[in-house]
């Protein structure tokens, strides 16, 4: 096709390097003169949006409500490592305004965190995403995930796995009044001198 190019940039951004490839169509801009007035280059600008953000006034993603809008809830995950065996559903989706939930067992495979899918099978932090509730409102959503007065609406059975981290196992320790594993090889050794 006439007039196509392809154009070879490198940009920088936060100190790496880019380079990249585009398939540009038309004429380049004319070259501009170098006596003539710099309109935009060197000066400062007033941000449109600066007054409204700096006195509270800016209205963000989070600000906005749509009608027909859902609201989301995810459930964490309460251990640092275990594998989840199972989730019931059933409580949150009998509550009116539950519209779905959304776990492991059912989730579509989506790309998510280099992974194939959003909830994985194994926990591997607390806080880790469980399930997610979508529901009319958010309060709804809040109850179907985590329930009202000590009753949860989604129900995970967790497995707990042989504990992978060091901060699990002191914990444990420091529970029972054990002292670790070094600190005894680290008294012995005082000992011998």
């Amino acid at each position: 096709m006439a007039g196509l190019r392809v154009v070879k940039s490198r940009d920088e951004f936060e100190g790496e390097i880019f380079e990249s490839l585009s398939i540009i169509q038309g004429s380049d801009l004319p070259p501009h003169a170098a006596s003539a007035e710099r309109v935009e280059i060197g000066k400062s600008r007033t941000r449109i949006d600066g007054v409204q953000r700096v006195t509270g006034r800016a209205t963000y993603t989070q600000d906005v409500t749509l009608p027909g809008m859902l609201h989301a809830r995810v459930l964490r995950s309460p251990y640092p490592r275990a594998r989840v065996r199972a989730i019931d559903t059933k409580k949150a989706e009998a509550l009116p305004g539950v519209r779905g939930v959304l776990h492991r067992f059912n989730a579509p495979k989506a790309a998510f965190r280099g992974e194939e899918t959003i909830f994985r099978d194994e926990v591997r932090f607390i806080g880790d995403e469980v399930a997610a509730v979508a529901a009319d409102d958010a309060e709804i959503a809040r109850i179907a995930a985590y329930g009202s007065g000590g009753t949860a609406h989604v129900g995970a059975l967790f497995r707990g796995t042989p504990p992978g981290g060091a901060n699990h196992v002191a914990s444990g320790q420091a529970r029972r009044g054990r002292r670790s594993r070094h600190s005894r090889i680290r008294d012995r050794g005082a000992r011998r001198q």
